[in-house]
């Protein structure tokens, strides 16, 4: 039948126009089933995070975002000189990041050594981070045009991260007599503490560390992170 002809035959997938076994859950091959019969979710497509008329983080050259930047307050916030300042970040696939993005509404340059920015999973373990920021080959470019931009900081290796929540954190030293830190974007924040945590579990989206070292930590304890009144914008790329 399949034009194979010997004393012993051992036939293949392709023989009979079969795929192979190799080829369940595979890229490019077939969906695997779970012991429900279903096909798991990490098989499944991207779904649809947001409305088809609004605008999502890959219109804007991005892979992944805290918020709509639009909706943040179109006056920049300082982030201090010294504290760790943590956004999180909602993966729906698996992606490669290899920078870490803020919106800067001024920036004159003026990061001090012990600059740093990293991304944590949701057991605080370290999956990516930057050099020292500055340097010239990590520290963002300056801003000095109206309404700001985007500056960013390459990761010193590219990360892949699997669906899941991250911690963007960073620490950022600088002159605070001169003001010469970036102002970045944020939303809402004029509350003293305004809410970090939505919906009914335990998720913080925002907070702070009240200080940090020279150089990104191999791990941050979630639970001990505190409640920050600046709401920061970050994004992946």
């Amino acid at each position: 039948m399949c034009g194979i002809s010997a004393a012993s035959i051992t036939l293949t997938a392709a023989n009979v126009g079969a795929l192979a076994t190799s080829a369940r859950g595979a890229v490019n091959g077939v969906a695997s089933l779970d012991s429900a019969g279903r096909v798991p979710t990490t098989q499944l497509p991207d779904p649809v995070t947001w409305l088809p008329d609004e605008w999502g983080p890959e219109d804007h050259g991005l892979v992944a975002w805290a918020f709509d930047p639009a909706l943040a307050h179109s006056t920049g916030l300082f982030p201090g000189s010294g504290p760790i300042r943590v956004t999180a970040v909602r993966m729906r696939q698996s992606t490669q990041v290899s920078r870490i993005v803020w919106h800067a509404t001024g920036y004159a340059g003026g990061l001090t050594s012990g600059s740093w920015a990293a991304i944590y999973n949701s057991s605080g373990t370290r999956v990516g981070a930057t050099g020292d920021m500055s340097t010239a080959t990590y520290e963002p470019a300056e801003v000095h045009t109206g309404g700001g931009a985007a500056i960013s900081s390459p990761l010193s290796a590219a990360a892949t991260l699997a669906p899941g929540i991250y911690y963007v954190a960073w620490r950022m030293t600088y002159n605070t007599t001169a003001g010469d830190g970036p102002m970045l974007l944020a939303s809402e924040s004029s509350a003293g503490a305004p809410p970090n945590f939505f919906g009914l579990n335990t998720t913080r989206r925002f907070g702070y560390y009240a200080s940090g070292g020279t150089t990104a930590p191999a791990s941050i304890t979630v639970s001990s992170m505190l409640n920050g009144a600046n709401r920061f914008w970050v994004g992946l790329a």
